[in-house]
């Protein structure tokens, strides 16, 4: 039976690098990257890559080559996925880092192959309270930019600790986390030109950026104005926070000297300064978790669990479209696009209603992923007419906060790799002298306490 790894993704990147094989390779070789190491897929898609040995999907080429790079020296699809992520962190560090949180899904190949989840989401401080979104009147905060910005939305990040565990746990036991960062340190010592995309981003952020000083340093002129497409940017900092990582470990992020570099960010904000600890860092697990599952017309769905809402919302929308053949229907047609948004009407309306943290709340996992509740769903909806919408509808467009990467090897060992630091550019605060931004996902609680 076929196995299909899902992730809970945002973007699914265009910049491709294959392995050898025996077609030639689709690659971004270094004489090809300044300004091509960023494209805009929907305005011109990627050539199609075909590779035998190996491959890296990811948002920037330079990324993707250095997972390729690491395939090529023997390491595995975990390796890969790590160095690829690092070296995001120096040229897309709007969307995810060291300071933020991710999931990722490993399909592991062999005798006895399966699917293994981890979960590095951030957590929220042990000190954070039910009302740290509410004014003194007790009114929800301005999201943008006010509650999103400083030291208050920042959770205890995950992601580094997710990458010493799947390294420790998954990766080829031939390359240490120093040989992964490498393409990364290298980047961010020497540094890069600025993509238009990144420009864009920097300049509508500006306003954001210019408050703390650390960050500024880094994405601003010393006149407050944003770096420009082509400017080069450098964060030496960064490439001595990942030498740091690679002579230490993990240690040195959660208990050692970026921990207190990161607490006295955060208690020290200059905008909105949070409450978390050394000990809240200290305490930090990636854990292993049980993904969800389901099928679909004969395929196996996997997909990243709570706390992530992403897999059991897929396989939920999916298991109630099993009620109609699409295939005879025209692609963009009205009535492909009905039923499309009906599941997903009242998918949503699921997820907000039963998912959440696993640890703290009784999901109804069992019950939103199975066959007879999809059924029942599936009778709620009319082919004909619109439902109205059992949550209220928000009206957003697609953002380019958060990443997504996928990697094969040649063992077909596959990597699904979602990191994020939340909102763009996170709480837009850089830790002083570390060189990563922090995230803002606390701002994903209820801004109103549960009575």
């Amino acid at each position: 039976m076929t196995i299909v790894a899902a992730a809970l993704a945002l973007t699914l990147a265009p910049a491709l690098a294959s392995g050898p094989s025996d077609r030639p390779a689709v690659h971004a070789p270094e004489a090809d990257m300044p300004p091509r190491h960023w494209f805009d897929a929907e305005a011109e898609p990627a050539p199609e890559a075909h590779a035998a040995r190996g491959m890296v999907a990811c948002a920037n080429a330079w990324a993707a080559q250095a997972g390729v790079d690491i395939l090529r020296a023997g390491g595995n699809a975990v390796d890969a996925a790590i160095a690829a992520q690092l070296v995001l962190n120096v040229v897309e560090p709007q969307s995810s880092g060291l300071g933020g949180g991710a999931f990722m899904m490993i399909w592991e190949p062999g005798p006895e192959p399966g699917v293994v989840f981890l979960d590095g989401r951030e957590e929220a401080p042990s000190a954070m309270t039910s009302d740290v979104f509410l004014t003194e009147k007790g009114e929800p905060i301005k999201f943008w930019p006010t509650r999103i910005t400083g030291g208050r939305a920042v959770g205890v990040p995950g992601t580094p600790a997710l990458l010493f565990r799947a390294l420790k746990d998954h990766g080829s036991g031939k390359l240490s986390f120093a040989a992964l960062a490498a393409a990364a340190i290298k980047l961010a010592d020497e540094g890069f030109p600025v993509s238009e995309r990144l420009a864009g981003s920097i300049r509508s952020n500006a306003d954001r950026l210019v408050r703390f000083e650390p960050s500024k340093a880094i994405f601003l002129h010393a006149d407050g104005s944003p770096l420009r497409t082509g400017e080069r940017l450098r964060n030496p900092d960064l490439a001595a926070t990942l030498r740091l990582l690679g002579e230490q470990g993990a240690k040195a992020y959660y208990q050692g000297p970026v921990a207190e570099d990161i607490v006295a960010t955060v208690q020290g904000c200059p905008v909105a300064p949070g409450s978390m600890t050394l000990e809240d860092l200290a305490r930090y697990r990636a854990v292993r978790r049980a993904p969800v599952h389901g099928q679909y017309r004969g395929y196996d769905i996997w997909g990243v669990g709570p706390p992530s809402s992403g897999g059991t919302a897929v396989l939920e929308i999916l298991q109630i479209l099993e009620g109609w053949d699409l295939s005879a229907l025209q692609a963009g047609s009205a009535e492909e696009i009905h039923l499309l948004a009906e599941a997903s009407r009242l998918t949503f309306a699921d997820r907000e209603r039963h998912l959440g943290d696993a640890d703290f709340v009784d999901t109804s996992l069992s019950q939103l992923t199975s066959a007879d509740f999809a059924a029942r769903r599936r009778r709620r909806i009319d082919a004909s007419r619109a439902t109205p919408s059992p949550v209220p509808a928000e009206i957003d467009t697609e953002g380019t906060d958060t990443t997504h990467l996928s990697v094969v090897d040649s063992q077909r060992r596959m990597v699904a790799f979602t990191t994020t630091i939340e909102q763009g550019w996170g709480s837009a605060s850089v830790v002083r002298g570390r060189g990563f931004l922090l995230n803002n996902e606390l701002t994903d609680f209820s801004f109103l306490p549960v009575r």
